[in-house]
């Protein structure tokens, strides 16, 4: 599909939804019993929590991640092909102060600042993204919601994910997958930003459609305030019959400038740019079956002190689940693609992915095995996303290069 078809789809499902909160709701079948969490507007990665006390003044909740893998990668380089992986290890306080209405939330991660994460684009890669350059190793999210329930009106306030679509704002032990779609991070330059510093306002409307916006400093995963600009967000959402939901969103985002040097990017890539970022999602869930569409783009501007053309990006992934034994036993399958520049010839990926998935004491605990099987139409980029090598030139490449990769990956999850 051509990019200008891409972004005409965009166009078109956008006006169908503009009567359409980007809802946190889970790509993991839904539990028995619902999980508590004061985590606000933007479920970002909200543990599971348990009371420590509450009053109407005060409340606290703990709660705790801790995701271990392996990673089986067959065509990786040697040395590098079959590992173990502690993958998260987040613990997290919530609860309210002062009045119900008046939340916070807090979520560290201790493996954060050691710089162990993987650099490529390989499956699993996303998983445990380095976090060395961090300025605060440990914490990840700190903010504050602020509820007006009699205008159905909710601000965010402090370092969180921002509410780009159903994915970006979802608990990590409820991706559907191990792995994030492509076209959110895992694929080269993907889309999601993550964590940033900022501010949203949420309009609930009676339960039915949310509306909001927000704006960031930007840049993935940082505490720095280096964007003169700022980031925009706009999104809007609706729930037409119970477990249906559709989300439409788009991110601005300006270039991080520090006395109109962009800070940093401009020394690895020369780039200074501006790039809007659309989203379209829809996932429908009910207690067997989770379906799950999306697909999202970019335009980017280059401004005139960069000399390369502007370009545009676009993805689009299709998953489903099936609940075939009780509530614990789910296959699922997801087919994504991925093209990172329209204006880079043969540079697309496309991904398939499917495997079991086991949940356990009312999904507290979770075993997903996934099989990953990826296609490029040029060896240089599986040989850069897969063996995260410097030097994938035509004559610089190592025999593992080549058109496929594949991968098993496991996960153990145990969150309270």
């Amino acid at each position: 599909m051509s990019s200008i078809l891409f972004f005409q789809s965009l166009g078109m499902i956008g006006i169908f939804l503009f009567a359409v909160p980007c809802p946190a709701q889970s790509t993991a079948p839904p539990r028995e019993k619902e999980t508590v969490s004061d985590a606000g507007p933007s479920d970002s990665a909200s543990l599971h929590t348990l009371e420590i006390a509450s009053t109407d003044r005060v409340s606290l909740r703990f709660g705790f991640i801790l995701q271990n893998g392996f990673d089986l990668m067959p065509n990786q380089v040697k040395g590098a092909r079959n590992s173990f992986t502690l993958q998260r290890a987040r613990l997290g306080i919530s609860g309210h102060i002062l009045s119900k209405h008046l939340r916070y939330y807090l979520q560290g991660d201790a493996l954060s600042g050691f710089g162990v994460g993987k650099r490529t684009g390989a499956p699993g890669s996303e998983i445990l993204p380095s976090r060395g350059s961090l300025d605060i190793p440990f914490l990840l999210d700190a903010r504050i919601d602020w509820e007006l329930p009699q205008v159905g009106v909710t601000f965010t306030v402090g370092r969180f994910i921002p509410r780009w679509g159903l994915i970006m704002p979802e608990n990590v032990t409820a991706l559907g997958a191990i792995s994030y779609p492509l076209y959110v991070y895992g694929g080269m330059d993907a889309l999601g930003d993550f964590r940033s510093v900022g501010a949203q306002a949420n309009l609930a409307i009676t339960g039915f459609m949310d509306i909001g916006g927000g704006i960031f400093n930007g840049g993935r995963n940082t505490w720095r305030d280096t964007n003169d600009m700022k980031d925009m967000l706009v999104y809007v959402s609706i729930r037409p019959i119970l477990g249906l939901s559709f989300c439409a969103a788009a991110r601005f985002a300006f270039p991080d400038t520090i006395g109109g040097i962009q800070w940093d990017q401009t020394e690895l890539t020369g780039a200074i740019e501006t790039r809007i970022i659309p989203v379209i999602e829809a996932r429908y869930q009910e207690h067997k079956l989770d379906l799950f569409l999306g697909m999202a783009g970019a335009i980017v501007i280059r401004n005139e002190r960069d000399t390369r053309e502007d370009y545009e990006s676009f993805g689009f992934v299709a998953h489903a689940g099936y609940l075939f034994i009780g509530d614990w036993f789910q296959l699922m399958a997801r087919v994504e693609s991925w093209e990172p520049s329209n204006k880079v010839i043969h540079d697309d990926q496309l991904r398939v992915t499917i495997g079991p998935q086991l949940f356990f004491n009312e999904h507290h605990a979770q075993l997903r095995i996934n099989y990953i099987h990826d296609v490029f139409r040029d060896e240089g980029v599986m040989c850069e996303q897969y063996l995260g090598l410097n030097t994938c030139r035509p004559l610089e490449r190592p025999p593992e290069a080549g058109r496929f990769g594949a991968a098993i990956l496991l996960q153990f999850t145990l969150a309270l």
